[in-house]
């Protein structure tokens, strides 16, 4: 799930120098639900509060 995390990450960065503002902004909403996933799994706090966790 790391793997894919950083592929989330490095496509919501790369995605609007290409014209695709709308894919940056999809994959940006994954890469941060996949982060609290993560970190809620993982035993760590998060930086935000764990949706899991509600």
């Amino acid at each position: 799930m790391r793997g894919l995390h950083g592929v989330l990450h490095r496509l919501a960065g790369s995605a609007g120098t290409f014209g695709l503002p709308a894919l940056g902004e999809a994959c940006r909403a994954i890469e941060l639900q996949l982060d609290d996933l993560l970190h809620c799994t993982n035993g760590r706090p998060a930086a935000r509060p764990c949706a899991a966790a509600a």
